[in-house]
């Protein structure tokens, strides 16, 4: 996640968290990859980020993403500037090794040695990866990320061969890449079809280039007839009710991503007071508090995802 941009952290807030309210404050303090792994509850604070659940939503989301727990993206045990490259093997001739392209989730990186026929037809460069698609995300919607090569003295555009660069993603199930681009910028559109982690690898004439591929995680959308709610069948009057939906994909496993737009619709004597109820997010766990003004009334609660009712909605609670 260290090699996200501002952008890409303003992305994945609104379509991963799904708290697209925050990502102006977001780039205004210059939030990107590297600072949003360093966020605290107290950061949050400071943004001016008063819900305690958004703030618990945010810092789950950024867990799910450094941690594996079979649930996310694990954090490079180094930092990306100093992630290690694969010295490419040799073509069987003798001439000196000269630096060439190498490609790493970086933006600093060291070249690598290349053995080719004519070494001084090897052109020298960096290569750098950044985009939302270096995370992953929802199985069957495609992601992207992009490639760039520049030259290590200048920094500005270098072109490459095109026709040698690949890419490799391995995982649960097949994944066909689509490059696009040329020059010196390159595009990678893929998407998965199964939930699970996937493993990104970058291949330059036939050859990996990474030491360690880019891991990335996807997971199924929760599914409306899977969830459930969990709540009282009484409640005092006047007292704060909590009811907890437990977001489940098609096959009953928690959706942990978070973002799922749970809605929610009341009916009793004096609905009108429960209308635009928020609901709060802690990994596959959403809460809903509210306070029952009518005692002997039942309430109804209607608890809709994607317009369908989930798996027991409607339900109703009896304020005594």
């Amino acid at each position: 996640m260290t090699y996200l941009s501002e952008d890409d952290v303003c992305s994945w807030l609104s379509s991963t968290v799904g708290l697209p309210q925050y990502t102006k404050v977001f780039k205004d303090n210059d939030v990107d990859g590297s600072v949003l792994l360093s966020l605290t509850d107290s950061d949050l604070k400071d943004l001016g980020i008063t819900s305690l659940g958004h703030r618990k939503k945010i810092m789950e989301s950024i867990k799910l993403f450094t941690h594996t727990g079979g649930h996310g993206l694990t954090q490079p045990t180094q930092h990306p500037s100093h992630v290690p490259l694969k010295e490419p093997p040799s073509h069987g001739n003798t001439s000196q090794p000269k630096p060439v392209a190498v490609a790493s989730h970086s933006h600093n990186l060291q070249s690598a040695p290349h053995n080719q026929p004519d070494s001084n037809s090897v052109p020298l460069f960096k290569l750098t990866l950044e985009g939302i698609g270096l995370i992953g995300g929802l199985i069957g919607e495609t992601t992207q990320f992009h490639i760039k090569c520049v030259d290590p003295n200048s920094s500005s555009p270098k072109d490459i061969e095109g026709s040698k660069l690949g890419i490799n993603i391995d995982g649960p199930s097949t994944v066909t890449a689509k490059l696009t681009g040329g020059g010196s910028s390159y595009t990678v559109s893929y998407s998965v079809n199964f939930p699970g982690e996937y493993f990104i690898d970058i291949l330059y004439d036939q050859k990996s280039v990474l030491n360690e591929p880019v891991r990335v995680f996807f997971h199924a959308p929760a599914e409306p007839s899977s969830c459930i709610a969990e709540y009282p069948s009484t409640s005092p009057v006047d007292s704060v009710l909590t009811i907890k939906i437990l977001a489940r994909d098609s096959d009953g496993n928690p959706v942990k991503g978070g973002g799922e737009p749970f809605k929610i619709n009341v009916s009793g004597p004096d609905s009108r007071s429960l209308s635009d109820l928020a609901v709060e997010n802690d990994g596959d766990i959403y809460y809903l508090t509210c306070k029952l003004h009518s005692a002997g009334a039942e309430y109804t609660f209607h608890i809709l995802l994607n317009d369908q009712h989930i798996g027991n909605s409607p339900f109703t609670v009896y304020c005594s």
